[in-house]
């Protein structure tokens, strides 16, 4: 029986260290590839933990995009629709249309009416949706405080969608009224460099902050029988804008109140976005052109006279800037009535 056990005793052990050596080779295979994965993890380790780049916004329609607001932005909602006539011709510019507070204006890229002023210009339209936060001390209706950027962003990805990247970097025409008046005028101190004009419809509630856009011209619309406070306001910034210089032009709306028809100011708007396509943009390269401040006519907002800029007989500083003898009888015509 001792033969036979040490026989059993010594296969036993055979039988072990196989097994020992099995377990030491899965071992190391299971330890290689261990530390090969946390090596490849390590290896990346900055880029996986980067969070990934927040997204701009989203596409409501192809030819709407919304622009999701950061924490500190004066907005709660900002959409804007890209509209753009059939040509094989490069567009000249982007007419930018802003309502009133908190009110939709999308519907304006679908507007027969500024439709057919685009086609006949070969302009862009872009309308705009902007809505304000809660908190009241902020406005959407300041550019700089996170809308300016918005309306850029929202431009791009509109344009790329399109397949006309190039519009993004067009300059505008900016129409707006009352709150949408506002931040047209607010724009022009954001991004003047943008700007070939602007109108404000009865938009009273203008913050003064900068002279940047002195030689931006811009159309400012007051409705007689609007509110004080608001027509104070406009008058006011007329005034310290025409002291400096600026190429302002004072409307007065005859028996219109706040919310009288906007006919008549965008019949006058289109009239000056037309002129001013053909003062500001040089035919050749597409760049924009400054209208010096005595290369136009001025006007007498109480006479309703009008008179090349040499030839005023009165203070120039408190008369409307206007741009040539034939919109400063339209202007005449237009408050005469």
């Amino acid at each position: 029986m001792g033969w036979e056990f040490h026989y059993r005793l010594s296969t036993f052990m055979s039988h072990m260290k196989n097994l020992l050596r099995k377990f030491a080779h899965i071992n190391s295979v299971f330890l290689f590839l261990t530390l090969t994965f946390i090596w490849s993890c390590g290896g990346d380790s900055e880029e996986n933990i980067t969070p990934p780049a927040p997204e701009l916004g989203e596409f409501v329609q192809d030819d709407t995009y919304r622009v999701y607001p950061n924490e500190s932005d004066n907005f709660a909602n900002a959409e804007f629709r890209l509209w753009t006539p059939e040509t094989s011709e490069p567009l000249r510019a982007v007419v930018v249309l802003t309502h009133s507070y908190n009110s939709p204006g999308l519907g304006y890229a679908y507007s027969d009416y500024w439709q057919a002023f685009a086609k006949k210009e070969n302009v862009a339209l872009l309308a705009v949706y902007f809505k304000n936060v809660e908190n009241l001390s902020l406005s959407y209706t300041d550019a700089n405080g996170g809308t300016g950027k918005a309306l850029l962003i929202g431009l791009e990805q509109l344009a790329e969608k399109s397949g006309k990247s190039y519009i993004k970097d067009l300059p505008f025409l900016m129409r707006g009224y009352s709150a949408g008046g506002i931040f047209s005028y607010s724009f022009s101190e954001f991004k003047p460099e943008r700007l070939l004009a602007y109108a404000n419809i009865r938009g009273g509630g203008m913050s003064i902050n900068s002279d940047s856009n002195l030689r931006i011209p811009a159309l400012m619309f007051l409705g007689v029988l609007d509110s004080p406070e608001r027509n104070t306001r406009v008058i006011e910034a007329i005034v310290i804008k025409r002291f400096l210089g600026a190429n302002w032009t004072l409307l007065k709306e005859l028996d219109t109140d706040h919310f009288g028809s906007l006919e008549k100011p965008e019949d006058m708007i289109q009239f000056f976005f037309s002129k001013i396509l053909d003062y500001r943009l040089d035919a050749s390269s597409g760049q924009m052109v400054e209208i010096k401040e005595d290369e136009g006519w001025l006007g007498d907002n109480v006479r309703l006279e009008a008179y090349k800029f040499d030839d005023y007989p009165y203070d120039k500083t408190k008369a409307s800037w206007l741009l040539d003898e034939e919109f400063s009888e339209k202007w005449i015509e237009f408050q005469s009535e």
